[in-house]
């Protein structure tokens, strides 16, 4: 489709054309044959429901023979996940070939797990938040315009680009459009357009079928969507391919279609014994040589972890095996096991956590009762003050992305929270729930 002197003209097929489609079942039958398709012309001549139809029979209302139409019975079909997948516009995905797209657009990561490191945008996270999902992505199904609304870009909430996000989270393959619905009034009567209900994809099929390709490299996914473009498309070159499928973000390019020349390999770097090698990537403040009371609180700090994460730890530190030997074990790839790596080193420079280790398992109970005892002996409320002023955002409770916020306004200890309180209680929220520096 191209807009010429500000008219749409569809590039449609010729009404005897043998290859095209006639029906909604034609539909479903192409896009389970070829596994995926776009609504209008994809830049691959022929790969496109625009060019496999008549241009008069769009927009005219009828569902038997008008794909606009088409489009609002396979997005509620079981077999369909319907979205803006392809260069950002609209189209098909088949559930078979869905954890492939998944597993290469998202780069094995979950959506949380993309936010935590700092890959997704905090107005992307309030749309994701909105659907209340649970541990395995999971959530309830949202009327996009209401959606825009629970998520704060509505004229109450004021967040901005509702549509870019929206779109950047399917072209990611965290969201899909699994039907059209129409509005009702107060009296329960249906009004106006069809709007799009937004879902997650684990909602429809589950969390373990949607990730069931997380196993493979992501470039590996890439190869074989490529693959299949070119077993039907084989005219098709690697410009258009990158164009419509590829995917800049979550932090990474589309693969090359074409191996690269290995380097040659770079000499190994000595890296030292565990449990040396697990602190030197918790942090460089972490003690060089530990004591019995620091080697417990490793211990400790370890245990406060899920099984997973101690399992992985265990095979990279003390067993000294790659991300991909150790994803072989969890079914898992490479790339992902390196995320559940990091997640856990997060968890490990909680200071609730890393105290344990720099001070020791009992050395940082005796630590913490200080300020207690101090508070406790003081012989006034306004002493008890002055030695709580000294107390830092860590001890405070406070999580990392909100000392993050604290400090960009040079804050960095429980008095200059306090001060703040006194004077402006209002901007202290301001600061600890409603800014966003994820674009910092």
């Amino acid at each position: 489709m191209e807009t010429v002197n500000g008219e749409w003209i569809m590039k449609g097929c010729a009404e005897d054309d043998p290859l095209r489609l006639k029906t909604v079942d034609d539909l479903l039958s192409l896009v389970r044959r070829i596994g995926f398709l776009p609504l209008f012309e994809s830049g691959i001549t022929g790969f496109s429901v625009e060019e496999r139809t008549t241009a008069d029979s769009w927009w005219t209302g009828d569902a038997d023979t008008d794909p606009w139409e088409w489009r609002i019975a396979l997005s509620a079909h079981p077999e369909i996940a319907y979205g803006k997948f392809f260069d950002k516009n609209a189209g098909f995905i088949h559930k078979d070939f869905f954890p492939v797209f998944a597993n290469y657009r998202r780069n094995g990561y979950d959506f949380e797990a993309l936010f935590d490191d700092e890959l997704a945008s905090y107005r992307a996270k309030r749309i994701m938040d909105s659907f209340e999902i649970d541990d395995e992505a999971v959530g309830k199904e949202i009327m996009s315009n209401d959606l825009k609304d629970i998520a704060g870009f509505g004229k109450e909430g004021g967040e901005k680009n509702f549509s870019g996000i929206l779109t950047e989270l399917q072209m990611q393959t965290y969201l899909i459009m699994s039907d059209f619905r129409q509005r009702k009034n107060k009296k329960g009567e249906i009004y106006g357009w069809h709007i799009a209900v937004m879902e997650t994809p684990e909602t429809k099929w589950g969390y373990d079928f949607t990730t069931s390709a997380y196993c493979e490299k992501p470039s590996d996914s890439w190869e074989k969507i490529v693959a299949q473009v070119l077993r039907f498309f084989p005219d098709a070159d690697e410009k258009q391919i990158k164009k419509l499928l590829a995917i800049k973000y979550p932090g990474t390019e589309a693969q090359p279609m074409e191996k690269k020349k290995k380097s040659a390999a770079k000499p190994k770097k000595s890296v030292p014994a565990y449990p040396y090698n697990l602190l030197k990537d918790i942090g460089d403040d972490m003690p060089d040589t530990l004591n019995e009371d620091q080697t417990k609180g490793l211990q400790y700090a370890i245990s406060t972890l899920n099984a997973r994460e101690q399992k992985i730890l265990k095979l990279k530190y003390e067993d000294n095996k790659t991300l991909q030997e150790i994803g072989e074990e969890f079914s898992l790839s490479g790339s992902r096991v390196g995320q559940i790596n990091a997640k856990a080193l997060r968890k490990l420079r909680h200071h609730k956590r890393s105290n344990r280790i720099k001070y020791g398992f009992h050395g940082e109970e005796q630590r913490e009762q200080t300020p207690k005892e101090d508070c406790k002996n003081a012989i006034s409320r306004s002493e008890q003050i002055e030695i709580l002023k000294t107390v830092s955002l860590a001890e405070c409770g406070l999580s990392l992305r909100q000392r993050i916020r604290m400090e960009h306004h040079n804050v960095s200890s429980l008095g200059d929270i306090m001060s703040i309180m006194d004077k402006d209680p209002l901007k202290l929220a301001d600061i600890l729930h409603n800014e966003d520096y994820s674009e910092a």
